[in-house]
């Protein structure tokens, strides 16, 4: 406990004025009546004994009143923050406003982020023009270059009036990194930081922890105070998680994908409409349910007669306000990618001027050619000897005949199929097994070279056992479709066996032709995104004649098809984050068209950098904050157009309790921390968090007690 006005404490001396005119009492001199010198001596110890013992208790008293009274003009209070420095040193305010599309909900006292607004100002109002404000919506935390300092409270306001809700979900664990580093850079000892917000869970459990702590810590002796706009829960509706169903998508044939319909709510939903929309045309709807707090699968088939990106979007009919009462989250876009040609590496490091597999692809050329009546190339082969970076420009790379690998070599690989590529590796009678394995289980996570079995009189006996007819590389080759792994009624032509590599698939490796001695004619792995094939024989005729049988062609197509077209190997763009956007067909990049139809060149905002051929990376800028389609222009005129979507984590309206958000901060190692329930109570809070908790009230008011207590006790020994 501390004093706002300690000079007036001097009165306390006061007190000593009941003391004197006590003490000077003892020395009167005073008659007691007597009828008899009987009991004189009895009657004198009593009554001198009562008498004391009343004048000690109305000395007691009177010292306690005048000691109250002093106490409660010096105005004390209680769990001071800053005493009267706080009303005249420069402060530094930090405000956090969070403008996410989560605030446009409303309760009774009205719409969050006007009720958001509302606060900002009468911060504004609590603090002084010589305060150093730093003015934070949650929308502009992660911009390059943001300056958050203001130079008064009109520019605030001025910014204020000027702010709109955003697409972007920002964690509280962003919000309080900032705070840290704009504490550690201030020389101002009083910090204040305010934090404006729905308090959403999902704004706490991003980081997929219960608390956080700083580095230095430097938040910890700034007041912290947590204003909580909205106190129901509101019921939301969204679609997110997109995905391709089918794995090879191809021009003029059944394209499936889906959509998750999510209910963050309380109550059951029924009979949802989703409508999908392709280039711009309505091409369905459907109708789906979904229990509360779940989520569920929607399903939508289409054909396109073009190739290249694909692009969509599913839009939620919003027919019940109260079942969905944020809208922004309703539309979802999206983008499928059918190849128009391929870029194959075909590395053979013996480079013989007969290639099975170059001559397989060229046949695929011509055919293609010949069927469709255009003079282009499907299929563009590059061939080299050795793996390098330039296999970074391919869709899909076959390697035959190779002895070993290095370590580059090896990294090389790992990157480009980490990456999303894909890769046919076909081994040679020289293959080097332990530099195999060493790439394949060390660098891939793939399958192991056990030994190559060249028993000729029991591989003669070798043909194919079962077969994954289900799988993309081998789906629709076959008249009969229905054709499964498990179906033993099918004739396919084996090849003649006479030397073959035992594989033993590791933890993510399948067989998509197994021998009838249960060994894997070919394997597939994968490793993030990329996919890896391998076959237990060469690409030529010194292992088999499997070269000349006419499964080998469409396999070797089907498997370009497969590997290079990684339309199911995409991340979710999301506003508000550091995006990796995988193109095609583009270099060089240098100007991006907004979904407004808008250009901006990209050279000069300085936007994005590029990180490789086939990847760049887009951070989270002014110019990519609205959800919708974009364009990527490089200087050949060529576009790849990629979609941005809303993040999932913002449409779940489920909000912490205010013990929840306390803990959160306190184990955080902020343990300075007011949490405000309405707007009303923020200049009360605050003030008596600056200047502490007022007990002169308390004071007066025990003063009067003693008081009345003095007057009454007074009265009493009169009469007596």
């Amino acid at each position: 406990m501390s004093f706002l006005n300690p000079s007036v404490l001097i009165a306390l001396a006061a007190v000593s004025i009941p003391v004197l005119i006590h003490l000077l009492n003892l020395r009167k001199i005073k008659k007691v009546e007597f009828s008899t010198l009987m009991f004189l001596r009895e009657i004198q110890k009593s009554k001198m004994r009562r008498i004391r013992l009343k004048q000690l208790l109305l000395l007691l008293l009177r010292i306690m009143t005048i000691i109250l009274l002093v106490l409660s003009f010096s105005k004390p209070v209680f769990d001071e923050y800053a005493g009267n420095s706080a009303m005249s040193s420069k402060s530094t305010v930090l405000i956090f406003l969070d403008d996410s599309f989560s605030m446009n909900a409303r309760d009774n006292s009205g719409l969050y982020f006007t009720k958001a607004e509302e606060s900002v100002r009468k911060i504004l109002e609590i603090h002084k023009e010589s305060s150093e404000i730093f003015f934070i919506p949650f929308s502009r935390i992660g911009l390059k270059n943001s300056d958050f300092l203001k130079n008064s409270p009109d520019e605030v306001l001025q910014e204020l009036n000027g702010l709109k809700l955003s697409f972007k979900f920002t964690s509280m664990t962003a919000v309080l990194d900032l705070a840290d580093d704009i504490c550690a850079s201030s020389k101002n000892e009083l910090k204040e930081i305010y934090v404006i917000s729905d308090f959403q869970k999902s704004n706490f459990s991003i980081t997929g922890t219960e608390s956080l702590q700083f580095e230095n810590l430097n938040t910890v002796s700034a007041k912290t105070y947590l204003l909580n706009i909205g106190n129901r829960e509101v019921n939301n509706l969204s679609l997110d998680s997109f995905k391709v169903i089918t794995e090879l998508p191809e021009k003029d044939k059944e394209i499936k994908i889906k959509i998750n319909l999510n209910n963050f709510s309380q109550y059951n939903v029924q009979n949802k409409t989703v409508n999908l929309v392709i280039e711009n045309e309505f091409v369905s709807s459907a109708a789906a349910d979904a229990g509360s707090y779940s989520s569920n699968e929607v399903e939508f088939k289409f054909k396109i007669n073009k190739s290249g990106n694909i692009n969509g979007y599913f839009e939620l009919t919003q027919n019940v306000f109260s079942e969905d009462e944020l809208i922004q989250d309703n539309k979802y876009y999206f983008s499928v990618y059918i190849p128009e040609k391929f870029n194959v590496s075909l590395i053979e490091e013996n480079n013989s001027p007969v290639s099975f597999l170059e001559t397989a692809i060229n046949s695929a050329n011509d055919l293609l050619s010949d069927s469709s009546g255009s003079k282009n190339r499907m299929f563009i082969i590059t061939r080299e000897k050795t793996v390098s970076e330039n296999i970074y420009k391919s869709d899909a790379v076959f390697i035959s005949g190779k002895e070993n690998f290095t370590d580059s070599e090896g990294e090389i690989l790992r990157k480009y199929v980490s990456d999303g590529g894909g890769i046919f590796i076909f081994p040679g009678k020289n293959a080097d097994i332990y530099s195999y394995n060493k790439i394949l289980s060390g660098k891939l996570n793939s399958l192991i070279l056990e030994n190559l079995n060249s028993a000729k009189e029991e591989n003669i006996y070798l043909k194919f056992e079962k077969i994954d007819f289900e799988h993309p590389v081998l789906s629709g080759v076959f008249r009969n479709q229905s054709l499964n792994i498990t179906s033993q009624k099918f004739f396919i032509e084996s090849p003649s066996i006479s030397s073959y590599f035992t594989l033993l698939p590791g933890g993510n490796a399948s067989a998509l032709i197994t021998l009838n001695n249960n060994r894997p004619f070919i394997a597939e792995s994968k490793l993030s995104g990329g996919k890896i094939l391998f076959s237990s024989v060469s690409a030529g005729n010194d292992f088999s004649d499997f070269p000349l049988k006419t499964i080998f062609l469409p396999l070797i197509i089907r498997s370009i098809y497969y590997l290079g077209n990684n339309s199911g190997f995409r991340n979710e763009n999301i506003i508000g984050k550091s995006n990796l956007i995988s193109v095609k067909g583009i270099h060089n990049v240098s100007a991006i068209i907004l979904p407004d139809k808008k250009t901006e060149n990209l050279k000069i905002t300085g936007t994005y950098f590029e990180s490789d051929e086939n990847i760049f990376y887009l951070p989270y800028s002014e110019i990519t904050a609205l959800p919708g389609e974009y364009n990527l222009l490089d200087s050949a005129g060529m576009k790849f157009s990629f979609p941005l979507n809303c993040s999932p984590y913002e449409s779940n309206t489920l909000k912490m309790s205010e013990e929840e958000t306390e803990k959160y901060f306190r184990e955080s190692g902020i343990t300075n921390v007011k949490y405000i329930r309405t707007t009303d109570d923020i200049t009360k809070i605050v003030s008596e968090s600056r200047t502490g908790f007022g007990l002169w009230k308390y004071m007066l008011f025990g003063a009067l007690i003693f008081l009345l207590a003095e007057v009454f006790l007074s009265k009493y020994l009169e009469k007596s």
